[in-house]
């Protein structure tokens, strides 16, 4: 017998003798579990007895609870619960179909809530760490995804070799393997004429992936430490009255400027005494010019701004190990993946005033962190959002609301020229091997082998599962697959379950060990080849780097020898002196920038490992 009880509450436990005594009975129906995108969500169908709209309606979330008690059974036995997804659409017939989904309420908030405790923002990654420790990040990687990719649990999966799954009794979800099952059944009772076996489209030879990272080297702050220096001059107030001012630019179009410049002081040297011989003194002729020079002590610091653009293409080969089907020597590039902004926070929502569904004004805990104007903040005190955006209460400015906080970006310091060696390069290409891997994986389930089983077999099943199937028109005599498609039928007293599996054809290989000079990214065994590094300027060496010019023109010295020679000469030491007005050169080196920079890095990988669930080689080539 098969029954269809009510539950007062979706997570009730079962209780035989309550949900089989007052219960329906059901005439027939389905169960069905069965991949279909990335969430297994089980549901059923049964036909009762009409009890009426006053006997369906009543809850605004009606779950009911699907049992039955089988010969031999003591007592009746959950098959599945779920929640009534429509009122039937013929009240007035005899009997009437009910449709559950085998999920709990709020089934969206529950799953992303278990989709979000898997992704791994920005945190301290170390390549080197044991696979346990590192595998986490590697599965998930904010960088191919914005800031709302939680709305999707499903952007949590791309890289693993799993899938969403409702439990048809529990209601709980979970995460099931493509190839692996929890529970390995074996089946030798097929019921005859019921087996189909087709293989669909395998993996090509190679599979590609490519990945692109833009970003801007940017560069712009102060020198580390200030140039500090003293010259003797008798042109002190022209320098006095020059002194550059913090922007000001040095030289013309180099990207460089002052920070500073500031004459610490001003002190009086020994005088020079010169003798005036130019007819220009008249009755002065023949006497002494006393000229007194000033030492002039200077401090100033550089500063800088450079930008270029730069692109790495990051390609990524992966042949499988699976036994040639087709003898496809193809190569096929499945994805382009465009990475975020390298310099952005790609982990915490922008800050709204009010939810966008309901247009209720949202309610912020501390602790909770939100983007607001380009920068991130975390809230410091509980509150309902004001608008606009306000660090600090609009009507109590003495409670702070938001503080400041740092934002988790993959690269906080711009001016590097290269992504690919750093060590959150290295997550990057590793996850994007997990996500061709699994590609791959999931085109090398290739043989779907269908079958009906006695029901008392089918119903043990569930796709979590993977079954061992023997019949003489298998290849070699038997598969193992994993379970993706359970449908047990029920129609009065007959009851089957038809069963699909999905044999990977890998090729028995063993899973590849990394030798000298290659890396892992979980099964995944790889080698990386770096194309060359195109650096017209190293930014990450201004704030060292000295000036190439760092003169002093016509100090005293100079202009002291050129009054002699004039007065030598008969002429005017004075306009001599003056005709070599003091001058400080300093330059540094154009920051040269140019147009996208773009730098290839290739990524091969050898033969992914893919489990041997069915072996067809002996059977090729025959008719």
């Amino acid at each position: 017998m098969i029954y269809l009880a009510w539950l007062t509450a979706w997570n009730m436990p079962f209780d035989p003798a309550v949900h089989a005594t007052e219960a329906y009975e059901a005439f027939s129906g389905t169960v069905v579990d069965r991949e279909d995108g990335e969430v297994i969500t089980p549901y059923f169908s049964v036909v009762i007895r009409n009890p009426g709209i006053a006997g369906i309606a009543g809850q605004p979330e009606r779950y009911a609870v699907l049992s039955e008690k089988a010969e031999g059974d003591t007592v009746p036995v959950e098959l599945a619960r779920g929640r009534l997804t429509a009122l039937p659409t013929n009240l007035g017939a005899k009997d009437c179909t009910l449709e559950f989904l085998c999920v709990p309420p709020a089934e969206d908030d529950v799953l992303r809530a278990a989709a979000d405790a898997l992704r791994v923002g920005e945190v301290d990654y170390d390549p080197d760490a044991p696979l346990a420790e590192r595998e986490a990040a590697e599965m998930y990687d904010p960088l191919y995804f914005d800031a709302d990719a939680s709305e999707d649990p499903a952007t949590v999966l791309l890289a693993r070799r799993q899938l969403w799954r409702w439990d048809r009794k529990t209601l709980v979800p979970s995460l099931v393997h493509l190839t692996n099952g929890v529970v390995e059944h074996q089946v030798h009772n097929i019921l005859e004429g019921s087996l189909s076996l087709k293989v669909t489209t395998p993996p090509k030879s190679i599979t590609k992936l490519r990945v692109v990272a833009s970003w801007t080297q940017y560069a712009k702050d102060a020198q580390v430490s200030n140039h500090i220096g003293s010259f003797n001059t008798f042109s002190y107030e022209d320098i006095l009255s020059a002194i550059p001012k913090p922007g000001d630019s040095i030289g013309a179009d180099t990207g460089w400027y002052f920070d500073s410049f500031e004459v610490t002081s001003v002190s009086n040297v020994a005088t020079f005494k010169v003798k005036a011989n130019s007819p220009e003194y008249g009755d002065a002729k023949g006497g002494y010019l006393e000229l007194r020079p000033k030492l002039i002590s200077y401090s100033w610091r550089a500063a800088y701004e450079y930008q270029q653009a730069r692109e790495e293409i990051i390609d990524i080969a992966m042949p499988a190990a699976i036994q040639p089907v087709l003898g496809d020597n193809k190569t096929e590039t499945v994805e382009v993946l465009t990475l975020g902004q390298l310099n952005l926070d790609l982990t915490t929502p922008e800050w709204e005033f009010e939810d966008p569904d309901t247009f209720e004004v949202i309610h912020y805990n501390v602790g909770d962190r939100r983007q607001a104007n380009g920068r991130c903040y975390v809230c410091a005190t509980e509150h309902d959002a004001q608008d606009p955006f306000m660090t600090v209460d609009q009507n109590d400015d003495q409670i702070v609301l938001w503080e400041l906080t740092t934002k988790n970006s993959a690269i906080r310091d711009m001016r590097t020229a290269r992504f690919s060696e750093l060590t959150r390069g290295v997550r990057t290409i590793r996850y994007a091997i997990r996500r061709l891997d699994r590609q791959v994986c999931i085109r090398s389930r290739a043989a779907e082998i269908s079958f009906e089983v006695p029901w008392a077999t089918a119903k043990a099943m569930t796709t979590a599962d993977t079954v061992r199937v023997a019949h003489r028109i298998i290849p070699g005599g038997e598969a193992v697959g994993k379970i993706t498609s359970i449908e047990l039928r029920i129609d009065g007293n007959s009851r089957v379950g038809r069963v699909t599996i999905l044999a990977p054809i890998g090729d028995g290989s063993a899973i590849p060990v990394p030798s000298v000079g290659q890396q892992s990214a979980g099964d995944v065994v790889y080698s990386v080849s770096y194309g060359r590094v195109n650096e017209p300027v190293n930014a990450l060496a201004l704030g060292g780097l000295a000036p190439y010019v760092d003169n002093i023109i016509n100090d005293a010295d100079d202009q002291k020898a050129a009054a002699n020679l004039a007065s030598f000469a008969d002429l005017d030491p004075m306009a001599a002196v003056n005709s070599l007005p003091t001058q400080y050169h300093i330059g540094f080196p154009t920051l040269r920038e140019e147009d996208l920079l773009r730098r290839r890095v290739s990524v091969t990988c050898l033969p992914t490992h893919i489990p041997k669930g069915i072996d067809i080689a002996p059977h090729l080539g025959e008719p």
